[in-house]
């Protein structure tokens, strides 16, 4: 499966390999396949140092090549030889799931998020992060955008990571279609691609952030409208920003201890930056407050909740890709520029195809239960370091019982103490 599916066959590697000129003639001590497992066997491991890499490629060359020659393997070119293997996984045909919410009013799903990956603040001239104004510190940050309805990635890009999210606002605007669903947190809110994506004939379905303003129709603000609600929802049109582009506010009350929590958050962040939060603020943090363009004829205001709810799952895979690729473990060194962007560019190649095999295995019948995007991982991961040049070796058939997703019921302290008297 491994080698049929989620990565080119070596032929083709090998022709990406010399169009981007990592290859130029052929060589016993080196080959693009062997290259690239070594290059995934070192981020999932979390060594990769030139000498571990060396090590790793050993495994797929007749001879051994030094730490230098491979050291003069990273440059432009072998970049190039990543970005093509990324453009040919995500243009890879994939199978189709989630019948449940297909052939309705959504063509496609979209779910874009991002992660920063962290390294040594040595690297911090040629991959600057956020410090906090006492040291600087390094990282990279890598956007990436899924279709929910098959579970195929359409876009990976690694960014700057001072580079702001809603900067990359109209990352996912640029692929979208029409009927298309865009489903984002408010860190990517912009209202300019928010109006862009109704021009396109798509839809939204986005968080409202706390600095930008919002009023009904009728001109009334929206933390008058919310503290003079009686109810649990709110369902109504709306006027969003200063330039009062019309769209729908959906909000659902929350739980006292999840809007007690989130005043808590507001009052503690307001007094790190010496400020005192206004009404509107602390009334807002009792609310999920939802901006869309779905009228409410074509769906009601809780399936509007329940799909944002769906982009949990994006986050979840973040979670399983931290897991399992010990990226930042592995480059907790100073190294080359070309040198850090091939790991952080074979690690997002690793996510891609822990995303395809996701969803191909869930299309067939024996891996039917849901399946564990993290154990997933986790196995996908430890195949990878036995891989060797015998193609035997690439075939990858897990257990169906080590990925399923269990949900278990755990017991808090109290009651284990309880249990343990009784």
């Amino acid at each position: 499966m491994f080698n049929a599916h989620l990565l080119p066959d070596p032929q083709n590697l090998e022709a990406i390999a010399r169009e981007t000129g990592l290859i130029q003639r052929s060589s016993h001590k080196f080959s693009a396949a062997g290259f690239l497992l070594g290059l995934l066997q070192s981020v999932t491991k979390g060594d990769t140092s030139l000498n571990h890499i060396v090590m790793h490629l050993s495994a797929f060359v007749r001879e051994s090549m030094t730490r230098q020659a491979i050291h003069q393997r990273f440059g432009p070119a072998s970049s190039a030889f990543l970005l093509g293997v990324i453009n040919t996984v995500l243009t890879s045909r994939f199978p189709t799931l989630r019948r449940d919410l297909q052939g309705g009013l959504f063509r496609r799903i979209l779910i874009e998020d991002s992660v920063v990956v962290s390294m040594a603040k040595s690297n911090a001239e040629n991959f600057p992060n956020n410090g906090n104004g006492r040291f600087e510190t390094a990282g990279c940050k890598c956007l990436l955008l899924v279709d929910l309805l098959c579970g195929k990635p359409l876009d990976l890009q690694l960014h700057a990571a001072r580079q702001a999210d809603q900067s990359l606002a109209f990352e996912s605007v640029d692929p979208c279609r029409k009927g298309d669903l865009i489903i984002r947190d408010m860190g990517f809110f912009s209202i300019d691609a928010l109006r862009e994506i109704e021009r396109r004939n798509a839809f939204y379905i986005s968080r409202l952030p706390a600095s930008v303003s919002l009023r009904s129709t009728d001109e009334t603000a929206l933390g008058k409208l919310l503290k003079n609600t009686k109810g649990n929802r709110i369902d109504r049109a709306a006027l969003l920003g200063r330039e009062g582009l019309s769209c729908r506010l959906v909000a659902f009350r929350l739980s006292k201890a999840r809007a007690a929590a989130n005043r808590r958050h507001v009052r503690r962040e307001a007094k790190r930056r010496g400020v005192t939060p206004n009404k509107e603020t602390l009334e807002r943090a009792g609310w999920r407050i939802l901006v869309t363009n779905i009228d409410s004829d074509q769906l009601s205001a809780r399936r509007i909740s329940n799909l944002y709810c769906l982009r949990w799952s994006i986050e979840i895979k973040f979670r399983a890709f931290k897991q399992s690729c010990q990226l930042s473990r592995g480059l907790q060194h100073q190294s080359g520029y070309h040198h850090i962007e091939a790991m952080v560019l074979a690690a997002m190649i690793f996510q891609l195809l822990t995303l395809n095999l996701d969803a191909m295995l869930a299309a067939r019948s024996e891996y039917a239960a849901s399946i564990s995007i993290e154990k997933l991982s986790d196995a996908f991961s430890i195949h990878l370091m036995r891989i060797t040049s015998d193609n035997q070796t690439w075939a990858f058939e897990p257990d169906p019982r080590h990925l399923k997703y269990d949900r278990r019921k755990r017991v808090t302290h109290w009651q284990a103490i309880t249990q343990c008297l009784a």
